[in-house]
């Protein structure tokens, strides 16, 4: 236990450094600025994925994943696995 509380404190102690390094790099790198964003905002800047399926009607109904309950996305994406190796 010694040694990972020797690594734990460690990496408690570099974080301020490495939160000052990438900071720093954000005011001459948009891609710098725009992980802080994404990260310190993640509802307005973070990625949101998309799937496309059908809907009773047969056309094309986007689903924002992130708002959708983990047993939901598990559901989905065992449904995806399955249809996929039943086509393969």
């Amino acid at each position: 236990m010694e040694f990972l509380d020797t690594i734990m404190r460690a990496m408690e102690l570099s974080r301020p450094r490495l939160e000052m390094i990438v900071s720093k790099a954000a005011e001459q790198d948009w891609k710098a600025a725009a992980w802080i964003l994404e990260r310190r905002h993640p509802k307005d800047y973070g990625r949101k994925e998309y799937i496309e399926s059908k809907d009773r009607t047969g056309e094309p109904d986007e689903i924002d994943l992130s708002k959708l309950p983990d047993e939901e996305l598990l559901k989905r994406a065992k449904q995806i696995i399955e249809s996929r190796s039943k086509s393969a």
